[in-house]
């Protein structure tokens, strides 16, 4: 008896009911509606960081390859482990001097014009530059981090 007591409704409850129905469309027609424009702009966000995803690829490549090259040369403790931790370096960034390594100038060399791809960059630049010496090789004219940092702010012109 109960059950049939609250399934009753009384004028002032279907109302409420009715009010609170309509709140939910006008609160769900906003929702949706900033949803789309946020999905609209992440489209847009996505289909410039696909135009850069080769040099996101390109960055993630170096990024790669230097921290396989810093494992290598942490563990070295002697003179012989340290010079074949060198020769690891040079084969994996395909040259003894870091002015051929193809990996640096496939970062360089590659546009980039997305926000994604900055920060791809600049990642890029924070983990090879990070105030650490490893090695005196690391970078001894220091040549790698200013070509990172130019590539770093054509990208950015040509984000703008």
């Amino acid at each position: 008896m109960a059950n049939c007591a609250n399934s009753t409704s009384t004028p002032n409850a279907s109302r409420r009911r009715f009010g609170a129905g309509l709140l939910a469309i006008a609160a769900g027609s906003v929702i949706t509606s900033g949803v789309a424009a946020g999905t609209a702009a992440s489209v847009g966000d996505l289909a410039l960081v696909d135009t850069d995803a080769d040099l996101i690829a390109a960055c993630a490549h170096f990024n790669d390859l230097d921290r396989q090259s810093r494992a290598r040369l942490d563990v070295a403790k002697t003179a012989e482990e340290e010079k074949d931790a060198d020769q690891f370096r040079a084969r994996l960034f395909g040259g003894d001097d870091h002015r051929d390594w193809t990996a640096l100038t496939r970062v360089c060399t590659t546009p980039g014009s997305s926000l994604a791809a900055a920060v791809a960059l600049a990642r890029t630049i924070s983990l090879f530059d990070n105030g650490e010496v490893v090695a005196l090789q690391d970078d001894p004219d220091d040549y790698v981090t200013p070509r990172l940092m130019a590539a770093l702010v054509r990208c950015l012109l040509a984000s703008s």
